[in-house]
């Protein structure tokens, strides 16, 4: 998965989302009103997407720190195995 916060929103007025337009205006939008929704759509899922990674890379995170203080545990009872066995 792409970072979303670098994702651009596409130019919704261009012949590539033509049959997205059409299908607005057949439910009665203008052209216009069809792109801005399309854009107003793409802007949702993109900011829900923004949550998501966000909540993902939080979880990496504390992921990571468990790790790295279980690994220090077992570092430290090591050490304290051959303090004992000294």
């Amino acid at each position: 998965m792409q970072d979303p916060n670098l994702a651009v929103m596409p130019d919704f007025t261009t012949i590539e989302h033509l049959e997205a337009r059409t299908q607005l205006v057949n439910d009665g939008f203008t052209d216009t009103q069809a792109a801005r929704s399309l854009a107003s759509l793409w802007t949702i899922a993109n900011n829900t997407a923004k949550a998501k990674w966000a909540e993902g890379l939080e979880r990496r995170e504390a992921n990571r720190l468990r790790a790295e203080e279980e690994a220090q545990q077992r570092q430290q009872a090591l050490e304290d195995e051959e303090e004992a066995a000294r």
